[in-house]
């Protein structure tokens, strides 16, 4: 981590520190029963453990700020930006997309747009044709203005002057849309879609074009005659690219800013709770680390407690003294290159505690309650009381905590190799499936072979 950034790590530790906004009391018991030391070293360890987690914080705030900054800028850069749509390709059904727009109140409506599949140039379409369409639907919307929001009557023409051809018109429903262009929206309560088809005929040639027509109630809120308008600018352009497969739509359409989401600025609500994600997510695991490694240190104490005993026992029953059994126990780690365990360093913290002046006994409940296990503080008691009394029914009770110790010791190790079987278990089903894969393959082989 940046050492730039540790001053101010540590000037917001002891911030939150001094107003009681960090379980500063638990950590330091924590530490405390990990590593030991006095109360300086305690300090410092708990210290180090929470600027840690503050520089992690601070970075992961500091990364979120920069991706908020560079959608900020892309969005400031890319303002003009377009619409890209992909059409399906040849012979595809039509795709539905949403596009928003945001709308005179400044709020996001959505606009339904159906984009039909690239189409195949047909050049060899009559000119006459074509104009004879563009003729009609110069006049078809009436006074509607477009098809995309009907309300009057549409006009429909039934020939093209100066060109022979005559025209027919078909509706797909006569309750809203009659033949010849007269409206049925008098009990409408919301939009319809109605199919209108012109058929142009010119001798036996007839070319059809079929034209989507949306009715709607007489009285139009603001708002819906927005949306249409909306509608129409787009269906216009995506007509005009029909041959084209991909479309790049201007985001700015007659005043009104389209985007594909209703949310236009939904990245850095994104950004923002991502970001804290992930702070909770280092405090949950900094705190969770260390409980694992209070529980992972009871368990070995739990499991040297057995080996403790006996050598305790072993000991003062060969006359030695409770301090020189422990001194003894302190070598023969040494001796054995067992430095690294838990048991070991405790008892000499232990010991350096009677060398700075601690008293037996007390060094002794010291020991008990940073190991956190009832088992050592228990036989702390005893101890402690041998010192005081003498053996005289003590040793009993040594020899009694010992054969506890030692059952206890069998159950933990028959619940380890249980945990180690049911881990092993999927492998070993792996395994046996993979042997009867190779030892049945050859009989199902030779048996298919005998009916070729």
């Amino acid at each position: 981590m940046g050492a730039w950034m540790r001053r101010p790590a540590g000037r917001l530790y002891r911030l939150l520190s001094a107003n009681h906004m960090l379980r500063v009391d638990e950590t330091r018991g924590w530490m405390s029963g990990l590593y030991g030391g006095n109360r300086k070293q305690i300090e410092e360890l708990t210290e180090a453990y929470y600027i840690q987690l503050i520089q992690k914080v601070m970075l992961s705030i500091c990364i979120g700020i920069v991706l908020m900054i560079m959608v900020a800028i892309t969005c400031l850069i890319s303002d003009d930006e377009q619409i890209h749509i992909v059409r399906s390709d040849y012979g595809d059904d039509p795709e539905q997309v949403t596009l928003y727009y945001e709308d005179s109140d400044h709020r996001m409506q959505p606009v339904e747009l159906e984009i039909e599949p690239v189409k195949y140039r047909e050049e060899d379409l009559e000119e006459v044709f074509e104009q004879g369409f563009v003729y009609l639907e110069e006049f078809l919307p009436g006074e509607n203005g477009s098809l995309v929001s009907v309300t009057d009557d549409l006009q429909l023409e039934t020939s093209i002057p100066g060109s022979g051809l005559t025209v027919n018109w078909i509706s797909d429903d006569y309750e809203y849309l009659s033949d010849d262009g007269r409206i049925h929206n008098d009990d409408l309560n919301r939009s319809v879609e109605v199919h209108l088809t012109a058929e142009l005929s010119y001798g036996e040639e007839v070319r059809r074009r079929q034209y989507t027509v949306r009715i709607s109630p007489k009285d139009m809120s603001d708002s819906m005659q927005e949306q249409a308008k909306v509608k129409e600018l787009l269906d216009a352009q995506l007509q005009e690219h029909g041959y084209e497969q991909e479309i790049d739509l201007s985001a700015e359409q007659g005043g009104y800013h389209l985007s594909t989401t209703e949310n236009e600025h939904q990245e850095y609500l994104v950004i923002l709770f991502g970001t804290i994600a992930v702070i909770l997510i280092l405090i949950s695991h900094y705190r969770s680390r260390l409980k694992e490694q209070m529980k992972e240190r009871k368990r070995q104490l739990q499991l040297e407690y057995s080996y403790f005993m006996n050598q305790i026992l072993l000991y003062i029953s060969a006359g030695t003294s409770v301090q020189g059994a422990i001194l003894r126990i302190i070598t023969q780690y040494e001796r054995n290159h067992k430095e690294d365990h838990v048991l070991y360093q405790e008892l000499v913290r232990m010991k350096n505690e009677i060398h700075t002046g601690t008293s037996a006994e007390q060094a002794y409940i010291h020991f008990g309650r940073r190991t956190g296990v009832i088992s050592y503080i228990k036989a702390m008691a005893l101890l402690t009381r041998q010192m005081k009394v003498g053996s005289q029914g003590v040793t009993e009770q040594l020899e009694q905590e010992e054969h506890e110790a030692y059952e206890h010791r069998k159950e933990m190790a028959k619940k380890a190799g249980e945990e180690a079987g049911t881990k092993l278990l999927l492998p070993m089903i792996v395994l046996m499936i993979v042997s009867m894969v190779l030892v049945m393959y050859p009989a199902f082989a030779s048996f298919s072979f005998g009916f070729l």
